[in-house]
C-alpha cells in the first residue's frame, strides 16, 4: 500500500508517495485535522536538520483504522489525539508524521481518544503542555519566550497565578496577538526591565538560551522547555542554580482545550484541502500556525 504525503528533505518540501506498512505496536490511521506550526517550520528551514526525507505533521486528530500486532484492536474506529513524542523518536522528524492520506504511527503516540473531532482539538497537546506548567508557577515571575501555541496558552492560563508575566517574541504576528490579549510583550531582550525566576522557552528558532539568561541577569532559574525541544543551547555548568524541566501533560491538562482553545481559535488559520499539493503553498508557515483539515 502507498499513500501520498507531504515530505521534507533534499532541501525542500514536496509531495510524493510513501509505502504504508502496519508495523507491530503501530496503528494505521487516517489524519483528519493536523496542526502545522513552529516545529514544522524549524524542520523545513533547517533549524532542526532531518537525517533523511520525512513526512511532516507532528500532532493532530486521526481516525484509527487498524491495529498492528501488539496494539489495542479495540481502538479501531476511534478518533484520537496524536502527540509528537514517542519512545522511537519524534513524529515529523525522526518518524513519518501525519501530513499524509494515510499514516502508520507508534501506539505510544496516541495521547488520548476523543468523543468528537473539532479542528481546534488538533492543538490540544500544545495547550496541555501549557496547563501542566501553569500548575507549578503560583506567585512566580514568569517570562515566556516564543510566540507559539504553548506560549499563548501559558499566558492565558497563568495570568491570574503569577506575580509578574512578560513575553519575548520575535514574531510580529504573535506580538500583535499578545498585545490584543493585553499582555506585557517585548521584541528585544534589552527592553525587559524585570528579573525573572521562571522562564518558558517555547521557541524553536536558533536563539542561544544561555546568552538570553545572562542578558536577563537571572541567578536562580526554573527553565521549562517543550517536550519535543531537541537542543536549547545551554551549558548548565556555566549557569548555577538552574532547574530544567520538560513538562509531560496528564489527562486533566487536556480538559482545558475548550476554554483556552476558544480564545486561540480567533487567531489561528484553518485550511481545508482535497489535494496534498495544496499544502505546499502554506510553507513557510506564518502566524501561529495552520490547522489543516482533510476533506
Amino acid at each position: 500500500m502507498e499513500s501520498e504525503a507531504v515530505i521534507a528533505g533534499y532541501g525542500g518540501v514536496y509531495v510524493d508517495k510513501r509505502p504504508i506498512r502496519i508495523l507491530s505496536r503501530h496503528y494505521l490511521v487516517k489524519p483528519l485535522h493536523v496542526y502545522v506550526g513552529g516545529f514544522e517550520n524549524a524542520v523545513t528551514r533547517g533549524y532542526i536538520p532531518v537525517k533523511k526525507p520525512v513526512v511532516l505533521g507532528s500532532t493532530g486528530i486521526v481516525r484509527i483504522l487498524e491495529a498492528g500486532y501488539g496494539a489495542n484492536p479495540e481502538l479501531s474506529g476511534s478518533i484520537a489525539l496524536v502527540m509528537p513524542t514517542t519512545s522511537n523518536g519524534l513524529l515529523g522528524l525522526e518518524l513519518d508524521g501525519l501530513l499524509s492520506k494515510y499514516s502508520t504511527i507508534p501506539m505510544d503516540s496516541i495521547a488520548k481518544t476523543l468523543s468528537k473531532q473539532d479542528p481546534i482539538y488538533s492543538i490540544m497537546y500544545h495547550v496541555a503542555i501549557a496547563c501542566n506548567i501553569c500548575e507549578n508557577i503560583e506567585g512566580k515571575n514568569l517570562l515566556i519566550v516564543g510566540g507559539g501555541i504553548e506560549s499563548i496558552a501559558l499566558a492565558i492560563c497563568s495570568e491570574d497565578k503569577v506575580s509578574r508575566l512578560s513575553v519575548l517574541t520575535l514574531s510580529k504576528t504573535s506580538y500583535r496577538i499578545f498585545r490584543k490579549l493585553g499582555f506585557d510583550v517585548y521584541q528585544k531582550v534589552q527592553d525587559i526591565k524585570c528579573c525573572f525566576d521562571t522562564i518558558f522557552y517555547g521557541s524553536l528558532t536558533p536563539i542561544y538560551v544561555e546568552d538570553l539568561i545572562k542578558k536577563l541577569g537571572t541567578k536562580h532559574l526554573t527553565l521549562y522547555v517543550n517536550p519535543y525541544t531537541i537542543h536549547i543551547g545551554i551549558n548548565t555548568r556555566n549557569i548555577l542554580n538552574i532547574n530544567i524541566i520538560k513538562p509531560e501533560p496528564k489527562e486533566k491538562h487536556y480538559t482545558y482545550i475548550d476554554r483556552i482553545g476558544k480564545i486561540i481559535d480567533k487567531y489561528i488559520r484553518k485550511v481545508y484541502v482535497k489535494r496534498l499539493s495544496g499544502i505546499l503553498s502554506l510553507f513557510p508557515i506564518n502566524g501561529i500556525g495552520v490547522i489543516i483539515s482533510f476533506s
